[in-house]
């Protein structure tokens, strides 16, 4: 019987040095992406790498969400042949398929969540063990209990999968809850000066999920704390159109140059140029930065 292999799927768009390392180390490995390939999409590509010591050794360090680690006993020919069913999914508004980066790091758990157990069972095939390495967290599941339920050979007959309503609606989700923790954190950072950090003995001064409190002169009695602002901020800026993350990052910047917190608190001037939605999300919020800073922050 053969041996499980560690297999490492490399994103190439976010790994630049990855076709340099396969060219002067050359792990066994091979493209996801069918060729002939346009010589644009090369580097771009994912790649499936057998995780050598060298290769381990290369990616113990890397920070960005490269990819995902898979454990298999099936042969790299074979393996590759699965994960390529699923580099593209049918979603419920599109008539055509579209690009799936299921490797993505910050995603594939989400998507493992969202599936059906048969589902699951399929996406992984002849994977043991998926484990991802990202923000200093190690995560590894093998699904055992789900995939017990199945003969091991079972197979489904459907060449694309299709992504639900529902599905696609609690990933995004998902996806909204992931975006608004990570721009709490970037605020607290960036603007830890500006923002008046109060962290009292009193148990009161703490929320349940016990996050600090800020907030400025004007918030008091509300004492909000930042990602309830910025909750409130990313959900009034998707109800007007904003989705460009510039523009959000920018009307937070503004909320907290003039320690408002809260955009129930935005002037009515404000709030009437913010809805206008005659014009582009982005074009709103610059204008509205230069009248209110008279700049617009990076």
């Amino acid at each position: 019987m053969s041996e499980t292999v560690q297999y490492a799927v490399i994103d190439g768009s976010i790994e630049e040095e990855l076709l340099d390392f396969l060219a002067e180390h050359d792990p066994p490995h091979c493209c996801l992406y069918a060729e002939p390939l346009q010589q644009e999409l090369v580097p771009l590509a994912p790649y499936l790498v057998e995780v050598t010591h060298e290769v381990s050794s290369w990616l113990v360090n890397k920070t960005a969400p490269w990819g995902i680690y898979l454990y298999t006993r099936a042969s790299m020919k074979d393996l590759r042949h699965h994960l390529r069913k699923y580099l593209q999914v049918l979603l419920p508004s599109e008539e055509k398929p579209v690009f799936f980066r299921f490797y993505d790091p910050r995603n594939i758990w989400n998507l493992c969540h969202v599936l059906s157990e048969w589902e699951l069972h399929c996406f992984l095939g002849p994977i043991e063990k998926m484990m991802t390495v990202h923000n200093g967290t190690i995560r590894e599941e093998h699904f055992q209990p789900i995939r017990d339920q199945f003969p091991p050979t079972a197979k489904s007959r459907i060449k694309l999968l299709k992504i639900s309503q529902p599905q696609l609606d609690l990933l995004n989700h998902y996806a909204e809850v992931k975006y608004i923790e990570g721009l709490t954190a970037k605020m607290i950072t960036l603007y830890a000066e500006s923002i008046q950090h109060i962290v009292p003995n009193t148990p009161e001064w703490k929320n349940s999920q016990g996050d600090d409190i800020y907030h400025g002169p004007q918030d008091e009695p509300e004492r909000l704390t930042v990602k309830e602002s910025v909750r409130e901020c990313y959900h009034f800026c998707k109800a007007k159109g904003i989705e460009d993350d510039r523009a959000i990052r920018g009307l937070l910047h503004l909320l907290i140059e003039k320690n408002i917190y809260s955009i129930k608190k935005l002037p009515a001037l404000w709030q009437d140029l913010l809805s206008n939605e005659s014009f582009p999300g982005h074009y709103r919020v610059e204008r509205l930065l230069k009248d209110a800073l008279g700049y617009i922050p990076r």
